[in-house]
Order: structure tokens, then C-alpha cells, then sequence
């Protein structure tokens, strides 16, 4: 998806924060809602405006989101700290943490 499929800003809605293109919904909801535990599907029940497609497509998009998820989940001390573990590092599959 191309990003401006997936996310939108406009001053009138939201005070201008980014948002899923065609919602309401902050993009920073799902990253809140992913680090405090909730799964994708989680979110998704509770912003159905928000499609699967979206959300992925923002996670993959934005890898200091997913980067916080790695520390959050406490995968960032590994047992070789350096280099530490990053969304950088992670491979496409590295992803199934988040249940996508």
C-alpha cells in the first residue's frame, strides 16, 4: 500500500494528527494499544473503521513503532546486546509477534 492509502493528516480533523486515511483514528492509538498488550485484533475490534490492511501496512511502514514493541517485549536485550535487536534486524517474519 502506498502511504497515502494508509494515513492521512488534515487540520480540521483530529487537530491535524496523523490518522488512518479515511478514519478518525490517531495512528499513535495503535501503537498505545499494541505496547500496553492488545493484539492487532484487539485494536482492530475496537476501531473497525480501521482496516487489517492499514495497520499492517502502518507497522511496516514505521519501524520506531515496532522498535518500541521490541523493547516493550523485552526482545532488545538479547543475549548479544550489540548490535541491539531492532526492527532493522528483524526478518519479514520477525512480525508474527504482533499476530499479523
Amino acid at each position: 500500500m502506498r502511504k497515502e492509502d494508509v494515513v492521512s493528516r488534515n487540520p480540521e480533523v483530529m487537530n491535524g494528527a496523523l490518522v488512518f486515511k479515511g478514519t478518525r483514528v490517531p495512528v499513535e492509538i495503535l501503537i498505545q494499544h499494541l505496547a500496553t498488550g492488545d493484539s492487532l485484533e484487539d485494536f482492530l475490534e475496537g476501531f473497525p473503521t480501521v482496516t487489517r490492511e492499514q495497520a499492517v501496512a502502518y507497522l511496516e511502514m514505521t519501524p520506531e513503532a515496532v522498535d518500541a514493541l521490541v523493547a516493550r517485549l523485552g526482545l532488545a536485550e538479547a543475549a548479544d546486546p550489540s548490535p541491539p535487536l531492532s526492527s532493522r534486524h528483524l526478518p519479514r517474519e520477525g512480525y508474527a509477534f504482533l499476530g499479523l
